[in-house]
């Protein structure tokens, strides 16, 4: 996975973290890890440590999972959270899967974690590539490849907007056209 994935781990058990490391290092999952186990410690990490994935424990004594998922969504949007955790059940699984989760995995099928790890990793950064391919396009959209300068589509909306408004509030526009021969050898 490259340069180490960077993983913010949200565990109170120093034991458990322990071995969901082993398993993903034993997995071959090269990774730098920061463990937290409150609200505080989570979103100071989240700027500072800028995860790659955030795993997370279901339940907490300081802080609980839907809470630490609901800062990541609203934070880090488009970064891939994972629950790890022995007491989560099928349906509250389910109801963090509808809230934005990535996945759930229990603490004793740890085998799953490594490629629910590189499916998320990859997952996100497909999503990144389609939204910057989305950009690019609608940029192309807008305006001239050659001058960046606002294509006939922006004009036409342009000049749809300004008319409107000139009619709303009973006013005239102006519209100045200008020809410039030969412009491509500018």
């Amino acid at each position: 996975m490259g340069r180490g994935l960077k993983i913010l781990l949200i565990e109170d058990s120093e034991t458990d973290a322990e071995l969901i490391l082993h398993e993903l290092r034993r997995s071959g999952v090269e990774c730098v890890c920061c463990t937290v186990k409150t609200r505080a410690e989570m979103i100071r990490q989240l700027t500072s440590f800028e995860p790659d994935i955030i795993l997370a424990d279901y339940s907490l004594p300081q802080f609980d999972g839907v809470s630490a998922l609901a800062v990541a969504r609203m934070r880090t949007p488009a970064t891939p959270f994972i629950f790890v955790s022995g007491t989560i059940g099928e349906e509250k699984a389910i109801e963090t899967l509808e809230q934005g989760a990535t996945d759930y995995i229990l603490k004793t099928n740890l085998q799953r974690l490594a490629p629910a790890v590189r499916r998320a990793i990859r997952d996100a950064k497909e999503q990144a590539t389609r939204k910057r391919l989305e950009s690019q396009l609608n940029y192309l959209a807008q305006y001239d490849a050659l001058t960046a300068l606002p294509n006939r589509s922006q004009l036409r909306d342009h000049l749809d907007g300004a008319l409107a408004r000139a009619a709303r509030n009973n006013q005239l526009l102006g519209l100045m056209f200008l020809d410039l021969d030969r412009f491509q050898n500018v």
